[in-house]
């Protein structure tokens, strides 16, 4: 009796070992935000370059469907036009924390698999400045932010129990970024290309 419980035991520990992963990512996009002020004026803002780059682990419920959790770090900027000759440069730096459910299209001994995902990330301010001139920079008043996160892409197989992902992946903002009475409405999205390297 002894031996069929341990043996279950191991059985179990191999499965539940076999159904996750641990690995990393980065990914490099446009971030695209938009300013009406609180006169309700259409602002002219353009976005930077934003570059990603995390830590995940992957819960697979079955060979389809699989749990993600996450852990980012993002740097991104704006340019915004204040006057034909004066423009008010911002960045930020942030940490989010992300979750979704990732459904994985034909089965698992194929080499290359095609994948949805989507889910939300909570978005944490690390510093957000800015600047524009000398005398004029500083602290900017941002809020962090919620984001409907969406990701399609493949997964390739390498068959050495290392799996790899490539992808596109929007982010929707879905909180404003600033104070709606004193400065408006502040929103942003960012699209990005990147890459996954799992541990299985």
């Amino acid at each position: 009796m002894k031996k069929i419980v341990l043996a279950l035991l191991i059985a179990g520990a191999s499965s539940f070992t076999f159904a996750q992963s641990i690995g990393g990512f980065a990914s490099v996009g446009k971030y695209s935000p938009s300013f009406t002020d609180n006169k309700g004026v259409d602002q002219t803002v353009s976005g930077s370059s934003i570059f990603m780059i995390g830590a995940s682990f992957v819960k697979n419920i079955n060979s389809n469907i699989a749990v993600p959790v996450s852990i980012s770090y993002a740097e991104f900027g704006a340019e915004h036009q204040l006057s034909d000759n004066q423009v008010l440069t911002s960045s930020a730096n942030t940490v989010s924390i992300g979750a979704g459910l990732k459904y994985t299209l034909l089965e698992d001994y194929n080499t290359f698999r095609p994948f949805i995902q989507a889910g939300v990330n909570y978005e944490a301010l690390v510093n957000s400045s800015y600047y524009y001139d000398v005398l004029q920079a500083g602290d900017l008043d941002w809020n962090s932010n919620l984001y409907a996160d969406m990701k399609v892409g493949g997964t390739i197989n390498t068959g050495l129990n290392i799996t790899i992902d490539v992808f596109i992946n929007y982010n929707l903002g879905l909180l404003n970024r600033v104070d709606a009475t004193e400065f408006g409405t502040y929103k942003d999205q960012n699209i990005n290309l990147g890459v996954g390297i799992y541990f299985n």
